[in-house]
């Protein structure tokens, strides 16, 4: 039998399983741990950090808070919900430490972001129907 190149090497095995972990990370609508990460993807939680980092160059932990932070931005933009909600539905369920994660990404608190949103969507507002009235 001939051998080909139509086997992956490692590289392209474990960046498959990276590409299904990260693909798995923004899909998933629920709390996701680096334990249900790993299953998902096949790997023992410590092979799976170590992969993940090889590849990336960061943690699944933190690539998975940034994701949750974007995902509870877009809530905070597009709705009127508490932020106790917009928390546990970017997939953390405990205020505080969603509190410090959007702070700690962000540099503001998640009321504070809320704020700044909308004042600037008001001014944008505001600065269109001026411009209507003056045409």
């Amino acid at each position: 039998m001939e051998e080909t190149d139509e086997y992956p090497t490692a590289n392209a095995y474990f960046n498959a399983k990276i590409v299904a972990a990260l693909d798995y990370m923004t899909s998933s609508r629920e709390a996701v741990s680096v334990s249900d990460i790993a299953r998902h993807v096949h790997l023992s939680p410590s092979r799976s950090k170590h992969l993940f980092k090889l590849e990336t160059g960061t943690t699944p932990k933190r690539v998975l808070r940034r994701l949750q932070v974007e995902r509870a931005s877009e809530m905070l933009r597009a709705s009127r919900e508490q932020v106790k909600w917009i928390a546990a539905e970017a997939g953390m369920p405990v205020l505080a430490t969603f509190e410090r994660n959007f702070s700690a990404i962000s540099g503001t608190t998640p009321g504070e972001y809320r704020r700044r949103v909308r004042a600037a969507v008001f001014a944008g507002v505001a600065e269109k129907e001026k411009d209507a009235i003056c045409v």
